[in-house]
């Protein structure tokens, strides 16, 4: 490896980890150092994520020795603070490669117990964490090592690699440590999420399923419907245009025209698919399809709304029939992600990176996809707890800090600021912390359901935050002043984008039927309580601070008062002159809070009489403004 690229992370891309398991196999077959070796990229989209499959070649004893190994990047284009790739190299790997390079032995192994301490509070959920026996038993085996357990044998390494320092280079690339995580028994929440969208292939499947759907009306219209019979009648006129130009075609290129009655279809079907025709046999020379993709082309483009209008229907129904198929499915990820938010608020740990690539499904292998119907027969378990914190402690000073940042589209921006911001603007830290998982997912539910983010253009604000934070602090402007900015952008927009998204998909949303386990019940139920406790507390320190109520009993009427009771005190207030403006204030910011109360208690009655029939639309509700109504204080305003 280059010296000039060693100590930088940035350098660690799919090439060099190419070179190291390169490295690895060497060693792991005893070639010798100098070694002739190549690389060669033998197929590129292996399976749902953009994998590429390569084959390692090694000369030893003037035999070439060869294995598979297949890369791809985690999390691409979501805008993670670590670069993670999966790889499959005897068994499936994550690679994590930390923004800030490790190049201390003694700090790489205390990052690596940090993460499994965290893994104790949240035991028996299954977890994937870094460990360097996941690499090392690959090139070195203790006696026995299958009757030790992850603990004694990570212990074992690190006492080998400290006798044999050298051996340490099995661990690093470009000259600095990266994380390895064992994925061999689970696979990840993102990949099981992608099976419930159509993807472009199936689309094209789908067309060229039947080249003679057009000779038959009632076979089209049984398929997709009378709403779209018209369509098909369109495209067949279409055909008919198209039959007749390309038999001309042929005739012109000497073509054999015997071929056309039963290839017509198939190269017609072939564009609308999005493909081109390919040379095939002596009747198709290269010639002859150059001239005929440029035909059908400008056939499509000449009849361009048609045929998006037909690509847009199918796209429909593979959408609908893919959803049909999977909605159990989606129904069991999502209830067993509020199941996973009770769990960790119960064992005090939030994750604080929440998101499809950093979750992982459990449940028995030979049953996969289907055990993802039902929420009892799996469970959902974390990948990687680098960002987690354990916050269960009297003393919030206590708590520890955990790094800051996270994936702007499942982030807020108090995984940008540290405890201390935290404690002072919002006084509980541990609901500071848990409620940024809970934000994440109502990303994620939504994202199982409709496979799109719910907030891209919000994730631009978290970008954006960062930037902004680095140069205030530079400036020296109060911290809390900044997270006021950086809130009232974020929330501003997120409101926006959750009310405009779960309307455009809430006959989705709402079709989904979520059946809570008793701790996720107890868990909405709790929070919400809590919730409305809160905004009592904050009603009564508001109507002290108000000067046109002074006496009690005034007082008291002003806190029982019912939001319709308030409107009418405020609309006789504002007839009066010389009000004064501040109590004004006041009395408003009380029937706004009064307003939030009154849905908390009837969203509670809710949750309380029908905790087996809710959709997913109303979780996504409860959860996103449970977390809106504490991470955002209407006091403020951007400066």
């Amino acid at each position: 490896m280059s010296d000039t690229k060693k100590n930088k992370p940035d350098a660690i891309d799919q090439d060099a980890i190419l070179e190291y398991f390169l490295f690895l196999y060497k060693n792991q077959i005893g070639a010798p150092k100098k070694a002739d070796t190549n690389i060669v990229c033998v197929e590129r989209s292996v399976g749902n994520r953009k994998m590429t499959a390569y084959d390692l070649h090694v000369m030893q004893n003037e035999q070439a020795r060869t294995r598979r190994i297949t890369v791809g990047p985690i999390g691409e284009g979501t805008g993670s603070k670590s670069k993670c790739f999966f790889v499959i190299y005897d068994n499936k790997l994550v690679l994590k490669i930390p923004p800030v390079p490790i190049t201390d032995f003694d700090k790489y192994i205390a990052s690596i117990k940090k993460e499994r301490g965290i893994v104790h509070r949240v035991h028996p959920r299954e977890c994937i964490v870094p460990g360097i026996s996941v690499i090392l038993r690959k090139v070195h085996r203790f006696h026995k090592d299958a009757e030790m357990t992850t603990e004694a044998m990570e212990s074992a390494y690190v006492e080998l690699l400290k006798d044999n320092p050298e051996m340490q280079d099995y661990l690093k690339i470009n000259g600095c440590f990266v994380f390895f995580m064992d994925l061999a028994r689970y696979r990840f929440l993102a990949d099981a999420l992608s099976i419930f969208n159509a993807s472009e292939k199936k689309l094209q499947d789908e067309v060229t399923r039947d080249y003679t759907i057009l000779d038959d009306f009632g076979k089209f219209e049984g398929r997709y419907g009378m709403a779209n019979a018209n369509i098909g009648m369109e495209l067949k006129g279409v055909y008919t245009d198209y039959e007749a130009r390309v038999r001309k075609l042929m005739i012109q290129s000497g073509a054999s025209l015997s071929i056309l009655l039963y290839k017509a279809q198939e190269w017609f079907f072939t564009h609308l698919a999005g493909d081109l025709v390919q040379p095939k046999g002596p009747d198709l020379s290269e010639a002859f399809v150059v001239k005929l993709n440029e035909l059908i082309a400008a056939i499509m483009y000449e009849h361009r709304p048609l045929v998006d209008e037909y690509r847009q229907m199918i796209q429909a129904f593979l959408q609908y029939k893919t959803f049909s198929k999977h909605k159990l499915h989606m129904e069991g990820v999502v209830a067993n992600i509020i199941e996973l938010l009770a769990w960790l608020k119960g064992k005090g740990v939030a994750f604080r990176d929440m998101k499809p690539d950093n979750l992982l499904v459990a449940g028995d292998p030979e049953k996969y996809p289907n055990f993802l119907a039902k929420p009892e027969s799996f469970t959902i378990g974390l990948i990687d707890m680098e960002t987690a914190v354990y916050f269960k402690s009297d003393d919030p000073a206590a708590i520890e800090q955990p790094p800051l940042g996270g994936t702007p589209f499942y982030a807020t921006p108090l995984h940008l600021f540290k405890n201390k911001t935290l404690l002072a603007v919002f006084k509980d830290l541990q609901r500071a912390l848990y409620l940024q998982d809970w934000f994440a997912a109502v990303a994620m539910i939504y994202a199982s359901i409709t496979g799109t983010f719910l907030f891209p253009h919000t994730a631009k604000k978290i970008i954006l935050a960062t930037r902004s934070i680095q140069k205030a602090v530079k400036n020296k402007q109060p911290v809390t002043e900044i997270l006021a900015n950086v809130s009232h952008a974020f929330w501003a927009s997120a409101l926006e984008e959750f009310a405009a998204k779960t309307k455009e998909n809430k006959h989705k949303l709402n079709a989904i039927r979520v059946e809570l386990a008793q701790p996720a019940h107890l868990l909405i139920l709790d929070e919400l309580t809590a919730e409305n406790r809160r905004k009592d507390n904050l009603v009564k320190q508001l109507i002290a601070r108000q000067a046109i109520f002074k006496n009690q009993k005034n007082r008291q009427q002003l806190y029982l008062g019912t939001p319709e009771r308030l409107n009418q005190i405020i609309a006789t207030l504002k007839t009066k002159e010389n009000i004064d403006v501040p109590s004004l204030t006041a009395i408003e910011t009380i029937l706004a809070i009064k307003t939030d109360m009154a849905r908390n208690t009837a969203t509670h009655q809710l949750v309380q009489k029908n905790p087996s029939s809710m959709s997913a639309y109303q979780v996504m509700e409860i959860l996103f403004y449970i977390v809106y109504h504490f991470m955002y204080k209407e006091k403020w305003v951007q400066s």
